[in-house]
């Protein structure tokens, strides 16, 4: 499925909330975000990071609707685990996700790194943990 959303990295969101809390105004919301990304773009870089393949196929929208809603229902009738695909996840790749942080870049003085080093830094973090 292709969607676009924004990404960035926990760390840079926490730093933007202490910087929005010693530079923020009062009453004012600040949006701490990072890139622009659509899905493909982001599993490219994934693939790079880990040298895994892409994904093969490309899943319609009514089959991963219909994927999500199985996953939820076994995971909640049956095996009690985390669902492989939410309704909710589903459906927001619907929505453009995309959004313009640049006033918080400007007014707060934060400035994310770039996802594909938050995507490596992860990633060995994983390895770490045993987890890929």
């Amino acid at each position: 499925m292709e969607c676009n959303f924004n990404l960035i990295d926990a760390r840079d969101v926490a730093t933007g909330m202490i910087l929005a809390m010693k530079k923020g105004r009062t009453g004012i919301r600040y949006l701490l975000g990072g890139e622009n990304l659509r899905l493909s773009d982001w599993l490219n870089i994934l693939s790079e990071e880990t040298k895994q393949p892409l994904p093969r196929w490309k899943v319609p929208y009514s089959l991963a609707l219909l994927v999500a809603w199985f996953s939820e229902l076994w995971a909640d009738h049956v095996s009690g685990k985390i669902p492989i695909a939410t309704i909710t996840g589903v459906r927001l790749t619907r929505r453009n996700m995309f959004f313009d942080s640049s006033a918080s870049s400007k007014e707060l003085g934060l400035h994310p790194r770039p996802i594909r080093e938050a995507a490596r830094d992860t990633i060995i973090w994983y390895r770490a943990q045993g987890w890929l």
